[in-house]
C-alpha cells in the first residue's frame, strides 16, 4: 500500500499550528511538496468567503481540517465561541472544499459519547455528548457530512506527542509534576490515548482508500487517565512524584465521559492497518522528546 503513489498533489491543512495539524502537514509535505500548511491566523475557517477565495486560488485536491475549539472547559464557559469554530467553521471548510472538488477530512472526538456503554464505542453507536465541546463536535460532524457527503470524519482521542508543547496531555502532566512534585489525576476516566504520529499514519492510510463517513482513529488499547499518568511519569523518571487519584470533575469543569475508548475495527477493515498499542506510541513520544 505504501508503495503506491500518493493520490493527492495539492493538500491544504487547516489548523496547522496545533498538534495534529503540524504533524500531518509535515508528513504530507514529504508526499506532496505543494502542501500548504495554514494556521488559524493565516486561514480562518470562520470566514467562509475568504476561505472560498483562497481555495479557488490554491486549487487544493485535499483539505484536512485540524482546526477546532478543543479546550473542553473553555467551550463549556463560552458555548457561542465553541459553536463558531466547531460547527460553523467546520461547515465552512467542508462547503469550501466541496465547491472546489477537494476531498475533505475533518477531526472529531470520543467526547461525543456519554460513557455509559462500558464497551468499545463503534461508529454505529449513538452519540450522547455530556459537554458543550462534545455537543458542538457532534453537530459539526453532521454538518460536515451534510455539506460534503463524501467527507471523511476521523474521531480520535487523548492526543499526545508531537513537537508542539501546547495543550498536550503528556506535556501538561510533566510540567505540573516537575513544578509541584505532585499531580491530581482522574481515576474514573478511561479512554484511548493516541500519539499524533499514529493519528497521521491512520489518516494517510485512509487517504489511500475511498473511505468516507465516520471512522475511529486511535491507538489500540484502553487505559484510565490515572494509569496513563503513571506510565508517563515512569518513562520520565519521575516515579517519586505523588499521584493523587480523584473522582469526578472539578465543580467548574465540563463533564467528561467516564468511558470513551473507541473501536477501530472499521479502520482495519478499510485499510488493513492495525493501530499500535498506546504504550508503543508513548515510548516513541518520549524518544522524540529526548531527540529534540
Amino acid at each position: 500500500m505504501n508503495g503506491t503513489p500518493f493520490p493527492f498533489e495539492r493538500p491544504v491543512v487547516l489548523g496547522s499550528g496545533g498538534r495534529a495539524g503540524a504533524v500531518l502537514a509535515e508528513r504530507l509535505s514529504e508526499l506532496a511538496p505543494e502542501t500548504v500548511a495554514a494556521t488559524r491566523a493565516e486561514l480562518d475557517i470562520t470566514d467562509y468567503f475568504n476561505l472560498r477565495w483562497e481555495f479557488e486560488r490554491l486549487r487544493p485536491d485535499l483539505v484536512i481540517n485540524a482546526a477546532a475549539g478543543a479546550d473542553v472547559d473553555a467551550c463549556q464557559a463560552d458555548p457561542e465561541a465553541a459553536a463558531l469554530i466547531n460547527i460553523e467553521g467546520a461547515t465552512n471548510a467542508a462547503r469550501a472544499a466541496a465547491a472546489c472538488g477537494a476531498r475533505f477530512v475533518h477531526f472529531s472526538t470520543d467526547y461525543v459519547f456519554d460513557g455509559t456503554r462500558r464497551l468499545l464505542y463503534t461508529e454505529a453507536d449513538e452519540p450522547r455528548p455530556l459537554s458543550v465541546y462534545g455537543a458542538t463536535k457532534w453537530q459539526g460532524e453532521r454538518a460536515v457530512l451534510a455539506a460534503s457527503p463524501q467527507a471523511l470524519v476521523v474521531r480520535t482521542a487523548w492526543l499526545f506527542g508531537g513537537r508542539s508543547r501546547r495543550r498536550n496531555l503528556m506535556e501538561g502532566l510533566l510540567a505540573t509534576a516537575r513544578s509541584t512534585g505532585r499531580v491530581q489525576v482522574p481515576a474514573d476516566q478511561t479512554g484511548s490515548p493516541t500519539g499524533v504520529g499514529d493519528l497521521a499514519d491512520i489518516v494517510l492510510a485512509l487517504l489511500r482508500t475511498d473511505a468516507h463517513g465516520i471512522v475511529h482513529g486511535v491507538c489500540r488499547g484502553e487505559v484510565s487517565r490515572l494509569e496513563f499518568a503513571r506510565a508517563v511519569l515512569r518513562l520520565a523518571g519521575l516515579e517519586s512524584v505523588e499521584v493523587l487519584a480523584v473522582r469526578g470533575a472539578r465543580p467548574e469543569a465540563a463533564p467528561r465521559p467516564v468511558y470513551s475508548a473507541l473501536d477501530t475495527s472499521r479502520l482495519t477493515a478499510l485499510t488493513g492497518l492495525v493501530p499500535r498499542d498506546w504504550r508503543e506510541a508513548l515510548w516513541d513520544a518520549f524518544a522524540e522528546r529526548r531527540g529534540d
